[in-house]
């Protein structure tokens, strides 16, 4: 829906477009919930799930590449706290695509120095790929990165000059929760979590740590102190691909002392439906730092759910340990397993998994603390059955949509196989690679608030007006009170995106009016200026029109300019826009906004777009409205009062919106040669007048027929003779004449042309004829044949008469194949009646014939003859 855009750059379009007019909302059919339970969004989980990120801020958009600065992401982070509006709540979202820079030192490698936001790096039009991402403050230093939703994120250094050593370290954190990202090409960790709590990771994936550090190129969840404990950390359905070590390791140690942890505080952690995929070792609990003595870190632990799948004897180098190891000596450690699994001791489950080697399989030696019969009482999670979780993974885990490097690893997923290249190696340079040559272009919002025009006229919101913090969608897309309508449109788009969900829920009303759209120029750069011509057809009930541009600015503004050295002029129903190209625009399809006034004073909007087929566009109204459609099938037009309908040539559908319980009455008048039949809407019938009570949207086809046209034919035929013979065997005499009477009744309003189609036989002759209608005499000519050619209207009653002379004696046998015919031919009002004598056939459709016996089809036989003999004799001898 948003991939149509004008493109300023190919060349002059002139394009008929249908723009819908929305009037009214829609909603769910939800439970509400109160805003107490509010999470993060539909579908967080864990200790991070009540996140707020930037509910109520502001819209940031990144619009550059650049590793700082006006429009890049470092500033929308808060870099360096030089931009105070970084500073507060905010929406981080993209309309550039691309690799972003690392700049020329590891201090511009994008990072946090200020939390309160969201990050939605699915607004990407075409994906972003990070250099690494990481908080500012490292060790136990305060910080003010708390309170962060990052979603849809991919973060791959992939040994660029300057990049970070993780792909993301995110230390000092409180009220985070990560979904639905992928994060690799690391030389240290994947991923680091320190000095965090209440901290979610979910749907996400971590892949291929090379080099010489990939045996712990996984997750390590270490360090913690007393100001910054590290704890309550949920780290759920996420898969690890192609992962040597730290699946993850967990270290609840403070690298300078060890005092938190060895003072007996516990990490409380959820590792629960996690898939891990070709892993090279197990998951590693560590009781202390650089394992010296006591080893006494406390863990309270739920492990549920997790699958294990792991090179088997059928590659070079097995797998030789078990699921997850344990070292200290904690007796109040304690741990619920559940559900745990691995492909190669498919018998054996949880604690028996546990251990470093295949020789203690399966594990004799329990796990020091309390093996608990019940999870711990932390935030809840929808557990997936373990059998379940590898179809989940491939249909729901990291950034979507998934890059080529994503879908390679899947494959493996989906084939049940393990790619045998080694950890340390990459099998395909495709860690930066996108699925486009050219990046895509955003969706057309034109206020900047976050929302894509298109989305917020359908679900009646303002396009013009940034009320992304309205409350009006929530309810009503989530069943929850209490969400921004921007984070109702972030989460829906995330479903779309991985699941296939629609982005609207329900469907958007409209109300379709005909606008001609033209650009000028075959090129337009940067600077040159560009003409817009809007023109509204006569009939149309639209009385102004405003252009709207949401051309990204650059340097970055926020909020960008709505308008940009714009001019109109207005002249009858043309609008005309001159619009000046800023410097640095990115060549491409764009969307233009129209703000239109219909000619009842409502306002409302309509997205143009150049260069590619029309699609659904809307028009947003401010009344209880239903819709009215009219499908037209045949030819005729169809016109409403009050107006809004006016389909005439050309069109096949019309539709218009009127108030509820209004009456609307509809004409229909058929064109010439057509008749109209009807209409689908029961109570109106075959009526032309059909009177319509808006209570409902409703759907009305009228009908036009081709004119068949009728005319009744009745005839009779009378012998002339002064000699017997029998009915059964008729004859005829030279001197005999033969008297035909055809009466019609024509039910047709057309010209017509009546004509006996065969020239006669030699054997008769015309010898007088005549023709009434509406019993007037009208002169009728002959010479082979009869014709009339004029104009009829329905009931005219038609009265031809016609007498031939018999020049042979002959028995009268008739052949009806042979038959003369009396046929009504339709001229009708664009076709001259054609007569070609050669092949006896004509252009014009025959209405209908009867068939007249001709005198051609009359025997002459020796017997035809001798009957002519005898009964003149016979007469003779009478006189």
């Amino acid at each position: 829906m948003m991939n149509n855009r004008m493109n300023f750059l190919q060349y002059p379009l002139t394009v008929f477009y249908v723009v819908t007019i929305l009037v009214v909302g829609f909603c769910a059919l939800l439970p509400v919930q109160s805003a107490a339970e509010l999470r993060a969004f539909p579908g967080a989980e864990g200790f991070g799930a009540n996140a707020s990120g930037g509910r109520g801020g502001d819209v940031v958009y990144v619009t550059n590449l650049n590793p700082e600065g006006p429009g890049s992401l470092n500033e929308a982070l808060g870099y360096l706290h030089e931009n105070p509006d970084m500073l507060k709540p905010r929406y981080i979202l993209f309309k550039i695509s691309g690799l972003i820079s690392p700049g020329s030192s590891w201090i511009h490698t994008t990072h946090i120095e200020h939390g309160d936001f969201t990050l939605a790096g699915h607004t990407s039009p075409g994906g972003v790929i990070l250099p690494g991402l990481f908080t500012s403050c490292n060790g136990a230093e305060r910080c003010d990165v708390d309170n962060m939703i990052i979603r849809h994120l991919r973060s791959r250094p992939a040994g660029r000059e300057n990049a970070l050593d993780d792909a993301i370290r995110l230390n000092n954190a409180q009220n985070v929760i990560l979904d639905h990202c992928s994060f690799g090409r690391a030389s240290d960790e994947v991923m680091q979590i320190s000095y965090n709590k209440n901290f979610s990771v979910q749907n996400s994936l971590f892949a291929e740590t090379l080099g010489s550090h990939a045996d712990r190129g996984g997750v390590l969840v270490k360090y913690g102190s007393y100001q910054k404990p590290n704890t309550r950390i949920s780290f759920h359905h996420n898969m690890f691909n192609r992962i040597q070590g730290r699946m993850p390791q967990v270290d609840c140690s403070d690298d300078k002392d060890d005092s938190y942890c060895r003072d007996g505080n516990s990490m409380e952690l959820e590792l629960s439906n996690n898939v891990m995929w070709d892993a090279g070792t197990p998951i590693v609990f560590k009781g202390s730092y650089l394992d010296e003595s006591p080893m006494n870190h406390k863990y309270n632990v739920n492990l549920v759910n997790n699958y294990y799948y792991v090179r088997d004897s059928r590659y070079s180098s097995p797998y030789q340990f078990g699921m997850w190891a344990f070292y200290g000596d904690n007796s109040d450690n304690a741990f619920y397993v559940a559900g745990n699994k691995m492909n190669i001791y498919p018998d054996s489950s949880d604690f028996e998994l546990f251990g470093w080697a295949t020789y203690v399989h399966p594990n004799t030696n329990p796990v020091p603390g309390i093996h608990r019969s019940s999870r711990h009482s932390y935030p809840t999670i929808q557990y997936t059955p373990t059998e379940q979780l590898v179809q989940y993974m491939i249909q729901n885990v990291g950034a979507f949509p998934r890059d080529p490097m994503d879908r390679r690893l899947m494959s493996w997923v989906e084939r049940e196989e393990i790619d045998p290249t080694h950890w340390s190696r990459a099998p395909r340079n495709d860690a930066l690679q996108f699925d486009w040559s050219e990046a895509p272009l955003p969706p057309l919002d034109s206020d900047d608030d976050g929302m894509p025009d298109e989305w917020e006229i359908c679900n009646g919101l303002d396009p013009l007006t940034q009320d992304h913090t309205g409350k009006q969608l929530s309810v009503r897309y989530t069943g929850v009170e209490g969400y921004d309508n921007l984070e109702v449109y972030l989460n829906r788009l995330s479903d779309h995106l991985v699941n296939g969900t629609a982005l609207l829920e329900g469907q958007c009303r409209n109300y379709p009016v005909r606008l001609r759209a033209e650009a000028s120029a075959s090129q337009v750069n940067s600077g040159e200026t560009i003409h817009f011509t809007i023109t509204v057809p006569d009939g149309q009930a639209i009385e102004r029109v405003a252009l709207s541009l949401d051309l990204l600015e650059d340097p970055y503004q926020f909020p960008s300019p709505k308008e940009h050295d714009i001019k109109v002029g207005q002249h009858d129903r043309k609008w005309e826009y001159d619009y000046t190209v800023p410097d640095g625009r990115q060549a491409g399809n764009y969307s233009v906004l129209l703000a239109l006034k219909n000619t009842s004073g409502e306002n409302g909007y309509a997205i143009i777009r150049f260069g590619d087929d029309p699609t659904t566009q809307y028009f947003q109204g401010e009344s209880a409205f239903h819709q009215l459609t009219i499908h037209k099938s045949g030819y005729g037009t169809i016109v409403s009062q009050p107006a809004g309908i006016d389909c005439g040539e050309g069109c096949v559908e019309a539709v218009a919106l009127y108030q509820e319980e209004s009456s609307v009455e509809l004409v229909a008048t058929a064109r010439p040669g057509y008749i109209f039949s009807g209409w689908s809407e029961a109570h109106c019938g075959t009526e032309t007048v059909c009177r319509v009570t808006m209570d409902r949207d409703t759907q009305i086809t009228a009908t036009f027929e081709e004119d068949s046209g009728e005319i009744r034919f009745s005839k009779e035929q009378t012998l002339h003779r002064d000699r017997g013979g029998s009915p059964s065997q008729p004859f005829v005499c030279r001197g005999d004449t033969i008297s035909y009477s055809i009466s019609a009744v024509n039910t047709f309003q057309s010209a017509i042309s009546l004509v006996i189609s065969d020239t006669l036989s030699p054997l008769v002759e015309y010898i007088a004829s005549s023709l009434e209608i509406n019993d007037e005499k009208v002169e009728l000519n002959f010479s082979d044949q009869l014709e009339y050619a004029g104009e009829l209207a329905s009931g005219d009653a038609i009265e031809i008469s016609f007498d031939v002379l018999v020049n042979q004696d002959a028995l009268v046998r008739e052949r009806v194949e042979n038959t003369a015919v009396l046929t009504a031919y339709f001229v009708g009002w664009h076709t001259p009646f054609i007569r070609d004598r050669q092949s006896n056939t004509t252009s014009a459709r025959v209405l209908e014939s009867v068939a007249v016996p001709e005198p051609s089809t009359y025997l002459l036989l020796g017997s035809g003859l001798l009957l002519c003999a005898l009964a003149k004799k016979t007469i003779e001898e009478k006189r």
